[in-house]
């Protein structure tokens, strides 16, 4: 599946794309990633939360390299950066969350988890015309 992501994602990097081309690339790339997230296994305990959140942590690496690889127009390119901005932020409060699980930290896994709910990815995705994007999954994990 992230094989099909990076494709979808070069398909006609060559040249700057069209909001069209950019919300059909950047939505396909987003199911996938959803996909592989709702395939892992719910975290019913604090060690499976730290396996769950590394997994999304590689999940969405794939996706923000995938998204960034694709050549969005000039109008396009301040709300796509923004939503990457937010993936990054999801990102590092995911290894954080990471670790504070796998060192059994569980109200430190809840007050990360508190400020992952907060960042703004699902909104910043939906504002860049990325419906797909705007799923719990694909925004690092969040709630939009």
């Amino acid at each position: 599946m992230a094989g099909t992501a990076v494709a979808l994602a070069g398909c006609g990097s060559s040249g700057t794309l069209t909001h069209a081309q950019l919300v059909s690339r950047a939505n396909a790339v987003c199911r996938s990633t959803d996909a592989q997230i709702a395939a892992l296994p719910v975290p019913r305990n604090l060690k499976a939360l730290a396996s769950y959140a590394t997994s999304t942590r590689s999940a969405t690496a794939r996706l923000q390299q995938s998204l960034s690889a694709l050549h969005a127009s000039t109008s396009d390119k301040p709300a796509l950066t923004r939503y990457l901005a937010a993936l990054e932020q999801g990102d590092a409060l995911l290894a954080r969350i990471s670790t504070a699980a796998g060192g059994g930290h569980s109200a430190t896994v809840s007050s990360l988890g508190d400020q992952l709910a907060a960042v703004p990815a699902g909104a910043l995705a939906t504002d860049a015309g990325l419906s797909a994007c705007a799923t719990p999954s694909t925004s690092a994990g969040i709630a939009g």
